[in-house]
């Protein structure tokens, strides 16, 4: 596994404590077993595993970190919250991130994102106006 694992070297501090926790449990996400969620499910990749970790490590230190979750069809998803409201972001085994938000009563639609992606900025300003 790439150095997913190593203590974050450009951040200080709690941010940092709290960065390295949610890399290690991205990498966690992909060594977990065929059928660790049920007959059927699969982990996600670590290839995808990997580009979630560039995103997070990439998130101006401005930007709170999310809650990281996997599904049993190979995604990964991570959530930011603000009061009663979220942005929701979820990794496809195929490499596009895509999020929306709820905001109040509102679901809106974000945007879709190649993992591969020399920037992830669409994602950056999302949140900046969610957090605003």
């Amino acid at each position: 596994m790439p150095a997913v694992l190593d203590k974050p070297a450009t951040v200080s501090g709690d941010r940092a404590m709290k960065l390295f926790t949610l890399l290690n449990r991205v990498a966690d996400f992909a060594r977990a077993p065929a059928g660790w969620a049920g007959d059927g499910t699969v982990p996600p990749q670590p290839s995808l595993a990997t580009q979630i970790s560039r995103l997070l490590r990439e998130l101006p230190d401005t930007l709170p970190l999310p809650q990281a979750t996997a599904s049993g069809e190979g995604e990964i998803g991570l959530t930011w919250f603000k009061g009663g409201d979220c942005l929701d972001a979820m990794a496809s085994p195929d490499g596009y991130l895509t999020w929306a938000l709820k905001i109040g009563d509102a679901f809106l639609e974000g945007d879709v994102l190649p993992l591969t992606s020399d920037s992830f900025a669409p994602l950056h300003e999302a949140l900046v106006t969610f957090h605003g």
